[in-house]
């Protein structure tokens, strides 16, 4: 059965990040430059965290595919302008987890 984790994503300073605070997830944070990077290695560092906490192998794969998540940062960037008093906006997606064994 799969279970959906909460993601954050935050853009920050020309850098895409994901954070969670998941109990499966925690310890998250994956941070690039460039988005595909960031958003390919949220599932590889899902598994490894997940494996380091429970002794179990996991699959994570996200709700959306990235081209469609690409397409919706991309747009929200660019409305972003500049920060209010120091607020970062930030975006939730979710991934899923189950017990199938990683590739």
């Amino acid at each position: 059965m799969a279970r959906t984790i909460q993601v954050t994503y935050k853009y920050i300073d020309g850098a895409h990040f994901f954070v969670s605070y998941d109990k499966e997830a925690a310890g998250l944070c994956v941070a690039n430059r460039d988005l595909r990077v960031a958003f390919d290695l949220v599932g590889q560092q899902l598994h490894v965290l997940y494996k380091l906490e429970y002794g179990e192998d996991a699959h994570f794969s996200p709700a959306i595919e990235f081209d469609i998540f690409a397409e919706r940062v991309n747009a929200w960037i660019k409305d972003l302008g500049e920060p209010i008093d120091d607020l970062t906006p930030a975006a939730i997606s979710r991934w899923t987890r189950d017990r199938r064994v990683a590739a």
